[in-house]
Order: C-alpha cells, then structure tokens, then sequence
C-alpha cells in the first residue's frame, strides 16, 4: 500500500495548515500585508468619570474594621 493512502483527515488539514502557514510567512504578498491602521473609537473617559473612579477606588482599598 502507498504511505498517500493511509493519510487520515487529520493528515490532511494538518497538511492545509502547513501550507496556509508557509503563504503567511511571506510567499503570497496578499497575506504578508500590515494591517492598516484602525481609529480608537472607544468613548474616552471624562473628568468627572476619572474622578469617580478614583474616589470609589481609594473607598475600596482603605484599610477598614467592621468589628464593631
């Protein structure tokens, strides 16, 4: 029997990806192309949220005794 027939599926795809792998590295300029650049479209924080923030992180982490 030839070693090609006893190839099983997961053979195969471990093949494909060996093969997607080596066109990443630089032998199809397609998939070698950056990224472009994205904007930041996260909303930013204001003033006032940094503030709270702040406040209600100083309230958490303060050292406190609720024994009594």
């Amino acid at each position: 029997m030839n070693e090609r027939d006893n190839q099983t599926r997961r053979d195969l795809i471990k093949g494909f990806g060996a093969t997607a792998g080596a066109l990443s590295l630089g032998l199809d300029p397609l998939f070698s192309a950056p990224a472009p650049e994205t904007p930041n479209t996260f909303p930013q924080l204001n003033e006032r949220a940094r503030g709270w923030l702040r406040f209600l992180f100083e309230k958490a982490t303060t050292r406190d005794d609720w024994t009594s």
